[in-house]
């Protein structure tokens, strides 16, 4: 076999599920029945498209309260992001998501508690199909979890499209 087909870790990515909006909607929770510790996180992988100008966000455990850091960078402008006691993780703000037929798309890594700690841990990544504007994002999940249960996609004051892709996967370290 050639050299490209052997895995270079033991990592494995799993599948725990895939959505397809079927219609518009504002939110969609991922229930995770195996627990994720600090031997796993998970990426959710999204692609979407908004009925009207929307922020898109994520909640984790149902937590309601997040410390996040990070810059936006449009048309070669940088805005850092600094703020503290969100009810939810913006991912995608309304510069990426400015109207209808506005597109988004990027990564999320989710990041269970390590080993001492309580806190889950969210990077994440933004960049729309109709805009070069770049988004990145640390978040820190105030409150104490030793594991994910949910994860919950959410809409600021909108929709999102028919056919809005997420899929959630493990990774194992």
């Amino acid at each position: 076999d050639p050299v490209w087909t052997t895995p270079a870790s033991s990592a494995s990515w799993e599948t725990i599920e895939n959505h397809v909006a079927s219609g518009t909607e504002s939110t969609y929770t991922f229930d995770i029945d195996e627990a994720t510790d600090d031997n796993s996180m998970l990426v959710l992988v999204y692609d979407l498209a908004v009925s009207a100008s929307l922020a898109f966000q994520i909640k984790v455990n149902d937590v309601t309260n997040y410390n996040s850091d990070g810059s936006l960078i449009n048309a070669g402008s940088q805005t850092i992001i600094n703020s503290s006691g969100d009810t939810e993780i913006e991912i995608a703000s309304t510069t990426i998501l400015s109207a209808e037929d506005m597109t988004a798309c990027g990564t999320i890594q989710i990041f269970a508690p390590d080993a001492g700690t309580t806190r889950p841990l969210v990077i994440s990544q933004a960049t729309g199909q109709n805009t070069s504007a770049l988004e990145v994002v640390s978040s820190l999940v105030v409150g104490s979890a030793t594991s994910i249960t949910k994860i919950e996609v959410k809409s600021s004051t909108s929709t999102w499209k028919a056919n809005s892709k997420f899929t959630l996967y493990r990774v194992k370290r």
